[in-house]
């Protein structure tokens, strides 16, 4: 059975703390209303002088509840921090408009102000982060160094905290009498388990610099493959000098593609013959030649590492053998043995990372004129 109302002059406290033995309704009240008028901080009203969570009933910010002081006096405390106003009366209030609004300010919510801010803030956060701008990037190291034959550099671990890496290498050798093989590895790894993600490996010649030549010039990108990255540049065989940046990116590559970028006419490799070819253009060979009956001839070709497509012509119906090799194992890696016919491809071919030689054969009895091109398919835009 409810309790009978009594008409309660409305009273109002101030700034009321964690207290103890604050009497809100004296013993022997009817029912009536009271008001938390702050906009974050709990009102407790006990029957217990020392109001707690666990003994008290909570009265949310900016609300009424229906007390009764008919068995007792009842006590109140704010449960942490300080409640502004508590206001005893018959009538239940209503919160104010600009009290909701404090409300709102103070819990963090969106409001119209805030949303207006955050907008004038998201395009400089965006460009601090790179995300999704394309053209951020961070450059990791650059250093140039001479790497001794036989012998390894290491740089890293780097912490990569971007969607792409990007890699630029110059790499040349000032001795004319040997090939001088490079290899570079890219080793990924997890770094909350140390687990390897992912290895990649890319084998490259060095271009002949002692006579006043350019070095030989790749650009290298593709998708990060894990959070951290070391990198391994050996010698294979004959004294190397690199040249190089390591960056991370935030534009989007969908696979790992490194290229020579060097025009032709300005590079040249030791004891090698290098391929005509417009890297600029996606041209990797471009070659009309006279070969020799049962002879051949090989050509180093840009470094690509993608697809591609190759056709060529003969003078005449030759048995001949048309293939590409691996460039430090010397492994053949066959595309395509043409035995008849004056005509071959256009066929697609996938090239390794590895920097690979054209090989062209002519096992008929009189010399045979051949035209070979390949050139670079597109699969993504560099």
């Amino acid at each position: 059975m409810s309790q009978p109302n009594v008409q309660v002059n409305p009273v109002t406290y101030q700034n009321l703390g964690v207290v103890s033995a604050f009497q809100l309704i004296p013993a022997g009240m009817g029912s009536v209303n009271v008001y938390n008028g702050d906009t974050t901080n709990i009102l407790l009203v006990s029957p217990s002088p020392t109001p707690q969570l666990s003994n008290s009933m909570p009265v949310q910010p900016l609300t009424n509840a229906e007390f009764s002081g008919q068995q007792g006096a009842l006590y109140a405390s704010a449960m942490a921090g300080t409640v502004a106003t508590v206001t005893v009366s018959n009538a239940q209030l209503s919160p104010s408009p600009a009290q909701i609004a404090a409300q709102i300010s103070a819990l963090g919510l969106a409001t119209y102000d805030e949303q207006v801010n955050q907008n004038t803030e998201i395009p400089t956060n965006i460009s601090t982060t790179g995300a999704p701008l394309l053209n951020l990037y961070n450059l990791l190291e650059g250093f140039s160094q001479t790497i001794g034959a036989g012998t390894s550099v290491t740089k890293g671990p780097f912490s990569i905290g971007q969607i792409s890496y990007e890699f630029v290498i110059e790499v040349g050798t000032t001795q004319n009498a040997a090939i001088a093989p490079c290899s570079i590895q890219f080793q990924w790894t997890d770094s909350d388990t140390g687990l390897p993600t992912a290895t990649q490996v890319y084998n490259v010649y060095a271009a002949y610099t002692g006579g006043g030549g350019n070095a030989h010039l790749i650009e290298g990108h593709g998708p990060s493959n894990s959070d951290t990255l070391t990198i391994t540049i050996t010698a294979v065989s004959v004294a190397v000098a690199v040249n190089v940046a390591i960056l991370q990116s935030s534009r989007n590559y969908l696979r790992h593609e490194w290229r020579t970028q060097n025009p032709a006419g300005n590079i040249s490799f030791p004891t090698m013959t290098y391929v005509s070819c417009a890297p600029a253009v996606n041209i990797l060979a471009a070659e009309s030649v006279n070969i020799a009956a049962s002879g051949n001839q090989q050509y180093l070709l840009p470094l690509y590492t993608g697809s591609c497509i190759l056709s060529g012509t003969t003078t005449n119906d030759i048995d001949g053998l048309w293939q590409i090799r691996d460039t430090l194992t010397s492994l053949a890696y066959v595309v395509l043995a043409q035995t008849l016919g004056p005509n071959t491809g256009p066929v697609e071919i996938a090239l390794p990372r590895d920097q690979c030689i054209l090989e062209l054969g002519n096992n008929d009895t009189v010399a045979q004129f051949v035209n070979v091109a390949i050139i670079a398919e597109e699969i993504q835009t560099s």
